[in-house]
C-alpha cells in the first residue's frame, strides 16, 4: 500500500485512545481488542457513552492501521454529534446501514475526512513523521473508500 509504511509503537497507538478519550471527548470509549486481522467499529452511545472497538492483530509491531481506523471511526462519532445536534440523529442510523451506493461513499468519505481533521490534531502532538502517516491514512481511505463502489 505504501513504499514507506512508519513504525508506529503500541504506546502511540495508547496516546491516541488516552487523547481521544481524555482530551478530545470524554463522552467517547474506545475498546482495542487482539484479534486475527484489524477492522473498527462505532456504536452510537448506550446512556450517552460512545464505543469505538478497534480489533487488531494479537501479535501486531505496527500499530499505524489502528490508529487510521481509529481516526476514522471518530468520524463516524462525529457525524453522530452533528446529526444529533441538528435534531436528525435517525439519519445517522439510516446511513450507517447502506451497504454500498453513492449514499454511503457520501457517508464514508465525511468520516473520514472529519477524522483526518482529528488526526492533524492529535499528530501535533507526538514526536512522529506527520507527513507519512498522513499519506497513509489517506491510502487507507482511497482502499476502503474503493469497497462502496464495487
Amino acid at each position: 500500500m505504501s513504499d514507506h509504511i512508519p513504525l508506529i509503537s503500541k504506546s502511540v497507538r495508547d496516546q491516541a485512545k488516552a487523547f481521544l478519550c481524555w482530551d478530545y471527548d470524554k463522552n467517547l470509549t474506545i475498546q482495542l481488542i487482539p484479534l486475527h486481522s484489524e477492522v473498527a467499529y462505532f456504536f452510537p452511545p448506550a446512556r450517552d457513552l460512545s464505543t469505538i472497538f478497534i480489533f487488531y492483530p494479537a501479535h501486531c509491531t505496527n500499530f499505524l492501521n489502528s490508529i487510521c481506523y481509529m481516526f476514522h471511526e471518530v468520524g463516524h462519532f462525529e457525524q453522530f454529534k452533528k446529526r444529533k445536534a441538528s435534531s436528525t440523529k435517525n439519519s445517522f442510523i439510516d446511513e450507517i446501514q447502506f451497504d454500498k451506493g453513492e449514499q454511503r461513499l457520501a457517508f464514508e468519505t465525511e468520516a473520514w475526512d472529519l477524522g483526518a481533521g482529528i488526526l492533524k490534531i492529535f499528530l501535533k502532538t507526538i514526536d512522529v513523521d506527520e507527513k507519512l502517516i498522513l499519506k497513509h491514512y489517506i491510502q487507507l481511505q482511497t482502499h476502503s473508500l474503493q469497497s462502496y463502489t464495487e
